[in-house]
């Protein structure tokens, strides 16, 4: 079998071939936009995924001519169905849930999210008995207790911000500097030796359900 060959660039073989890719690489732009996960990628894959999305844009559009009313050309209609695709995609894979069912009957053990880092907090914050409230407990040996405004989708090279920031003993739970609650602190992840999470409607550390083996 003989080996596959992208176009030249600037032939029309190229030109041919990107637009054939055009509703599978807005698919797969979005995509790669709209959810955490690795945005470096190899060129063979980023083909393989553009193919497959082409093919299921191509799909779906067909469909929706069957009952369209007013004609529209394939130039328009097929850039929006692979807009629409993506962002349909995208809410799939950020709220978890197919992976959740897969997960409960056993077929996979992964989760939609690109890290562990990122799969704990969110499963963390989805949970009802739960808050945002967390402690973290640094290498340095220092631990703050604080409300979680946003964090990276990976601990290595990622960071944490919080607010509400409360600094604790680091051999008990008393409080030894209670900062204003809208002072806003980023944590580098590499900083963290592990997390500890609160429940909910529970902000002070003594309630604390976290212990090193639940942290992250």
């Amino acid at each position: 079998m003989p080996n596959f060959k992208f176009p030249n660039a600037g032939s029309a073989d190229a030109l041919d071939f990107l637009f054939t890719l055009l509703p599978g690489l807005i698919t797969f732009i979005v995509i790669r936009q709209l959810t955490s996960r690795e945005q470096k990628s190899e060129t063979t894959d980023v083909v393989i995924y553009s193919l497959c999305y082409t093919l299921i844009v191509h799909g779906i559009w067909q469909f929706l001519n069957l009952w369209s009313i007013i004609p529209t050309p394939d130039l328009v209609g097929l850039p929006i169905t692979a807009l629409f695709l993506g962002v349909l995609i995208s809410i799939v894979t950020n709220n978890g849930h197919i992976y959740a069912f897969l997960r409960r009957i056993g077929i996979t053990r992964e989760a939609s999210w690109s890290s562990t880092w990122e799969t704990t907090f969110r499963m963390t914050f989805a949970d009802k008995q739960l808050s945002d409230f967390i402690v973290l407990h640094l290498i340095d040996g220092r631990r703050i207790m604080g409300y979680v405004r946003t964090v990276s989708s990976a601990q290595q090279g990622g960071h944490l911000a919080m607010d509400h920031l409360q600094w604790l003993e680091s051999d008990s739970d008393e409080v030894i500097d209670k900062r204003p609650d809208r002072e806003l602190m980023l944590f580098r992840g590499e900083d963290i030796l592990f997390i500890q999470f609160l429940e909910k409607g529970k902000s002070n550390v003594s309630k604390a359900i976290g212990t090193p083996s639940d942290s992250i």
